[in-house]
């Protein structure tokens, strides 16, 4: 088939007064593969509906995302936009994702850009105090502080006020929980 690089000539006739001919080149169109700019490649987030983005590209009206939890060919999500950003809005769970663009002009494809990597992790969940309850007042030497666990916590934070300070700027105990 035709590659579209050569050169063209139209030849008309109005009515049998004049026949002209007219010459020239065709360029033809190409996409280049478009180029990712975030997330970064490697990057790693605990924003489950991720925004994926690129650079536009030179003649494109629209972009194929490509994304899938291994770099296989497993569970791979296609997604065909109009734009060169994309938002996800099915949430992402944790683990490694691959992903990758391709610019279109009607049946015209770019290469595939790059491939990148994000990994999307569980944010740190809240601990919530189990004893003392709140307005409890210690009267001993030694209290046991408990929590309940915080999802994806590796250490803690524990800080202590004076009971009388309702502004909180009396901190009597500051102190790491690992």
């Amino acid at each position: 088939g035709w590659d579209g690089d050569g050169y063209f000539k139209i030849a008309y006739d109005s009515c049998n007064i004049q026949t002209s001919v007219m010459y020239g080149t065709i360029d033809p169109i190409s996409l280049e593969a478009p180029t990712l700019t975030s997330p970064e490649d490697a990057s790693t987030t605990p924003d489950t509906t991720p925004t994926f983005d690129w650079e536009d590209v030179a003649n494109a009206t629209g972009y194929v995302l490509q994304y899938a939890d291994n770099d296989a060919s497993g569970d791979m999500v296609e997604v065909t936009i109009s734009n060169s950003s994309y938002t996800l809005s099915e949430a992402l769970d944790p683990g490694t994702y691959f992903w990758q663009t391709k610019a279109t002009l009607n049946s015209l494809e770019s290469d595939w850009s790059e491939v990148w990597s994000l990994t999307v992790f569980d944010p740190i969940g809240t601990p919530s105090p189990r004893f003392p309850t709140n307005n409890w007042e210690i009267t001993t030497g030694t209290t046991i502080l408990r929590w309940t666990e915080a999802a994806n916590a590796t250490g803690y934070e524990v800080e202590l006020y004076d009971p009388n300070d309702v502004l909180f700027d009396t901190l009597i105990v500051d102190d790491s929980v690992c």
